[in-house]
C-alpha cells in the first residue's frame, strides 16, 4: 500500500528507464528488446533482452554470469512451464527457446541513465 503513495512517480521513473534501455540498445545486433505496439502505454517492470545464439554462443547463463563479473545483477528473462511442477506441462519447443535465451536487466527506480548506459555497453561487449 506504501508504494500506491508514489505510483505516479514510479511509473515515470519505469518509463524514462525503459526510454534509456532503448535509446542505448536500438542499434545494438544480435537481440532482441519487447515490443510494444505504438498504442500501449508499457509500465517496465523487467527489461527483458531476448539474446541471439550466434551473437552470444556462450549462452544466456555464460553472459548473466560475465555481467556479474563487472558489477551488473541480471535475472533469467523468462520460464516455460515446465519450470514450474506444478503446471505439468509438455515441452514447448517456442518457450524453451525464449527460456534459454532471454535476460533480465535491472530495472529499479534509482538506476541512472548513467548506470543504464554502462549496463547496455557490457551487454554489447559481450558479443562474439
Amino acid at each position: 500500500c506504501a508504494q500506491m503513495e508514489h505510483l505516479v512517480s514510479i511509473i515515470r521513473e519505469r518509463q524514462r528507464i525503459h526510454q534509456q534501455y532503448k535509446l542505448h540498445l536500438k542499434k545494438a545486433t544480435g537481440m532482441a528488446i519487447q515490443y510494444f505496439p505504438t498504442e500501449v502505454g508499457p509500465v517496465l517492470w523487467a527489461m527483458a533482452v531476448k539474446l541471439d545464439t550466434l551473437a552470444y554462443p556462450q549462452g544466456r547463463d555464460m553472459v548473466m554470469g560475465e555481467m556479474m563479473e563487472v558489477g551488473i545483477e541480471t535475472r533469467p528473462g523468462f520460464y516455460t512451464p515446465r519450470n514450474f511442477s506444478y503446471l505439468q506441462s509438455k515441452v514447448l519447443p517456442i518457450c524453451e527457446e525464449i527460456s534459454t535465451q532471454t535476460i533480465s536487466l535491472p530495472t529499479f527506480c534509482s538506476l541512472t541513465d548513467e548506470q543504464i548506459e554502462f549496463i547496455c555497453q557490457q551487454l554489447i561487449k559481450l558479443k562474439r
